[in-house]
């Protein structure tokens, strides 16, 4: 017997707080991903260049989440819910590390979040979705960002 062929269910605060620890899970290991992809370069990045690219990979992470939230839950007020609850438990472990970078971490998002939706919405999302990425957090040789 699958799995996924056992149903559950869950309240949306559960839903959400599982939203939550996903995305912890993904903003811990980001880096680590990255340097079995791309060892040499992450090794030569700086520890700002580091946290940019975390921050940015961060948003990114949170942005995917949201996207999926909005694609399969039907319901709006409930995607609301899920996505509000998602947040504030996301926002609160943010705060621990840093109450400072919470503001900035939310306006970026809210900026990088339209970019995002309209990449996606392009005629080639992947391609351009990646570009985003790619082009705000990691850098290139001369030290500029892409």
């Amino acid at each position: 017997m699958s799995i996924f062929s056992k149903k559950k269910e869950i309240s949306t605060n559960e839903f959400a707080a599982g939203l939550a620890i996903v995305f912890n899970r993904m903003r811990t290991r980001n880096i680590e991903t990255l340097k079995i992809f791309l060892p040499e370069m992450i090794e030569k990045m700086s520890k700002d260049e580091l946290m940019k690219l975390d921050f940015e990979l961060s948003i990114f992470d949170m942005f995917n989440i949201t996207h999926c939230c909005q694609l399969l839950v039907g319901d709006e007020e409930v995607q609301y819910k899920i996505l509000d609850f998602s947040h504030k438990n996301i926002y609160e472990e943010l705060l621990k590390i840093s109450p400072l970078a919470v503001a900035a971490f939310q306006n970026e998002s809210k900026i990088k979040y339209e970019t995002y939706s309209n990449a996606i919405n392009s005629s080639d999302p992947i391609w351009n979705l990646c570009k985003e990425v790619w082009r705000r957090g990691i850098p290139i040789k001369s030290g500029r960002w892409i």
